[in-house]
């Protein structure tokens, strides 16, 4: 089981989003795909159609060793990917397990428990450097880092660059697969201007930038609001020819593949 992480310390970068439309993606694909919500906020957990608020198992339950990581999945919740919930419980686990031993390793330890049942886990992280953070990148095999062509994101990637050089002593195997422009406006001068600047700051990544970028559109917010995966919402009335956000995304998706083949 290869694990992907979505990563970026500032919110608001489409993290969910694009961890709810590649986990689809994979899964329309023929692959066996697990999502993991790691925010307490549950946005992919709701994403799923899932009520964070009442399900009976989530993250909080496996972090705590009230059950184990394959009884709080909920199969096929969505599209053929599974998943394994957030709840407004788990904004606690930082303090919880703060006398824990090897804590960062916890969520790692999970994930042995269906290696075997997944080819993908896609996991959605919270927008702070906090333990649940530092627990996604202990487990994961790659990150993938959102971002937008806005001068706070822009300002804010050389921090990230900071984070991911401390946090690489934590997982030695980590790679970062690359950073995904996002809400790209590519007929304004000062989007053309920021996503050239984020190109050139990527080296201190020791990676590159995702070729395909992913248009702004309106579409995107009105599938969250719908609780319908993107990808599912822009085809149904897409002619056959037309390129949006849908068809930027299942660019990516390929893109992803394509890359961790070449890392393999």
């Amino acid at each position: 089981m290869k694990v992907i992480g979505l990563l970026n310390q500032k919110g608001g970068v489409a993290k969910t989003t694009t961890a709810s439309v590649l986990a689809y993606g994979l899964a329309k694909r023929g692959y066996r795909v697990l999502a993991i919500d790691m925010d307490s906020q549950g946005n992919l957990t709701t994403l799923f159609k899932v009520n964070p608020d009442i399900v009976d198992s989530s993250l909080y339950e496996v972090m705590t060793k009230k059950v184990s990581l394959p009884d709080a999945i909920i199969t096929n919740a969505m599209d053929g990917v599974d998943l394994l919930p957030s709840s407004p419980d788990v904004a606690a686990l930082d303090m919880q397990l703060i006398n824990e031993f090897r804590r960062e390793n916890i969520l790692a330890k999970h994930l042995k428990d269906v290696a075997d049942l997944y080819d993908y886990a896609i996991i959605d992280t919270p927008p702070a450097l906090a333990l649940m953070t530092i627990n996604a990148v202990v487990a994961c095999d790659y990150v993938i880092i959102p971002t937008d062509t806005s001068a706070f994101s822009v300002r804010g990637m050389q921090r990230l660059a900071e984070t991911l050089k401390s946090l690489h002593e934590c997982n030695e195997k980590l790679k970062i697969l690359g950073v995904l422009i996002v809400r790209n406006r590519a007929n304004t001068n000062m989007s053309k201007y920021l996503s050239d600047t984020i190109s050139a700051m990527v080296a201190d990544f020791d990676t590159t930038v995702f070729k395909t970028r992913i248009r702004d559109q309106v579409a995107v917010a009105e599938s969250q609001l719908c609780q319908e995966n993107l990808l599912s919402y822009l085809a149904e009335g897409r002619k056959s020819d037309k390129q949006d956000a849908g068809t930027d995304y299942e660019s990516f998706v390929d893109e992803v593949i394509a890359r961790i083949s070449d890392f393999i």
